[in-house]
């Protein structure tokens, strides 16, 4: 994946642990097996990262593995930890990790490192071996499950100390082949919840000396306008109102076409703010590094005339903003955009909007580091 984030020399901090998505399994040694823990921090590309261990003399007997996009784009800068069950003192194992895009997971976007330690949870003074991170597509590291072969000296712990999971055992003695497409699955559309907001929640109730008549609410068309970049089914978005109420939403894998524009044209209500979610599976936006994607929205049916928000394409695996449907959100000088739209079928119908009484804001957005 080409440049985009920046996910200099000093190392980000170490960011809260997060935990692997794999399920844990039954697995309980005993005798001459011992836990080994494996951590491993990310970059900004976790997609691209996939890593196994097998024993050195057999390298076609996979015991562990992390396939190839078991870390979504939320495990970017993370460090996940994982627990291994292996055979202590006998065996030479190797630990090899591959990065699909060959600039490995330090430095270029963020500073990912490995390390492995003895024990069932990372300990700085039990490190059997250790990567900064710094390869192309792959690195392996030799290890033997004992305490005489500990690294001398202590070592910055990689991963707060914290429960951890066990991945998957293969235990197949033949390799599975990587997937000859690039994205043979989208997983459903994450929900994503802003954080407590007045402008989110409703008004408090009047009391009944000073109540008000319900207001009417005054619909409004606005135009969501949007170009693809050379990735086209990486992308989706999603609006919400402020109840968290989806209306309308693309998923990834609908935009096909290469460079494609589209428009979706939806009614909702002057004065209210709504929630519009981004999300690009590839973790690297529509713009800049594949193609010179954008999106925007306009008041009225047609796109680019009356514009209210514009975002460059530039974020990463996701970014969500308030958009307020006001003449006081207008953009002075929107960029330029294309005319030639193809329309989107819709994934759902509209719902109906329920209207308050907003307190108007301009346009902000949130995007991921």
């Amino acid at each position: 994946v080409a440049a985009n984030n920046t996910f200099g020399v000093t190392a980000a901090p170490s960011p809260s642990p997060s935990l692997s998505s794999k399920p844990s399994v039954s697995i309980h040694p005993t005798g001459s097996y011992s836990d080994v823990t494996v951590a491993v921090r990310l970059d900004r590309f976790p997609t691209e990262v996939s890593w196994r261990i097998y024993p050195k003399d057999n390298p076609n007997t996979i015991l562990f593995r992390i396939s190839p996009r078991t870390y979504d784009y939320l495990a970017a800068e993370t460090v996940q930890v994982h627990t291994v069950p292996l055979q202590s003192e006998t065996v030479t194992y190797v630990f090899e990790i591959m990065d699909s895009a060959g600039d490995g997971i330090c430095c270029s976007y963020g500073y990912g490192n490995v390390y492995i330690y003895l024990g069932p949870e990372p300990a700085n003074d039990l490190v059997l071996a250790q990567s900064d991170g710094q390869f192309t597509t792959s690195t392996q590291l030799e290890f033997t499950v004992s305490i005489n072969d500990v690294l001398p000296g202590e070592f910055p712990t990689s991963a707060p100390i914290a429960p951890t999971v066990r991945p998957t055992p293969f235990p197949t003695t033949r390799l599975t082949p990587y997937p000859t497409l690039r994205f043979p699955t989208f997983p459903a559309f994450p929900t994503f919840r802003f954080p407590s907001s007045p402008i989110f929640n409703p008004p408090p109730s009047p009391s009944p000396t000073n109540a008000q008549p319900p207001v009417a609410p005054i619909p409004i068309d606005i135009t969501l306008y949007s170009q693809m970049d050379a990735n086209p089914q990486e992308f989706g978005w999603a609006l919400f109102n402020q109840y968290d109420e989806e209306i309308y939403s693309v998923m990834p894998g609908n935009y096909t076409m290469v460079n494609q524009t589209s428009a979706v044209t939806l009614t909702v209500n002057f004065t209210d703010t709504y929630r519009l979610f981004m999300i690009d599976l590839g973790g690297n936006g529509i713009c800049c590094d594949y193609g010179d994607g954008q999106l925007g929205v306009s008041v009225g049916t047609m796109p680019g005339q009356f514009v209210i928000f514009h975002h460059d394409g530039e974020f990463g695996g996701y970014a969500t903003t308030s958009i307020t449907v006001s003449g006081s959100s207008l953009l002075q000088s929107p960029p330029p955009f294309h005319t030639d739209f193809h329309t989107e079928p819709p994934t759902q119908a509209p719902i109906t909007v329920v209207t308050t009484n907003s307190t108007n804001i301009s346009s902000s957005s949130t995007t991921t580091p």
